[in-house]
């Protein structure tokens, strides 16, 4: 039988990107939703340098399988998907929702022109 899917497509493991990656604060609020009726979430940090923590994390953690972080314990059955929160030059922020792979690759180029055009690895060069 196929689980229906409740997700939030826009979530972060911390509240702001100047803290560093805490593991339990993130299962708190993975608990949070949980308990809000979600079944999924995308995760999807801004793409900085040190943003890669939580996907080392849940890397370390739990199986990735059919394009997602499958949860166990107090959340058995959540999912977790890859994404990332690009930040355009004009001050817009884009959502790339795409599997483990494609993500890692897109944080490495992103983070490497970025720091050869601008000197800012969490700045996308994108013009209209």
């Amino acid at each position: 039988m196929n689980q229906k899917l409740v997700i939030d497509f826009h979530f972060h493991s911390k509240l702001t990107s100047g803290i560093d990656f805490d593991s339990v604060k993130f299962i708190e609020k993975l608990v949070e939703a949980k308990n809000a009726g979600l079944t999924a979430i995308v995760l999807t940090e801004h793409c900085h340098a040190n943003m890669l923590g939580a996907y080392k994390w849940l890397s370390e953690n739990y199986k990735y399988v059919d394009d997602h972080y499958e949860l166990d314990g107090e959340l058995d059955g959540f999912k977790i998907f890859t994404g990332v929160e690009v930040s355009t030059n004009e001050g817009q922020d884009v959502i790339i929702i795409s599997n483990r792979e494609k993500i890692e690759i897109l944080i490495d180029k992103i983070i490497n022109i970025n720091m050869l055009l601008t000197n800012q690895p969490n700045i996308f060069p994108y013009k209209h």
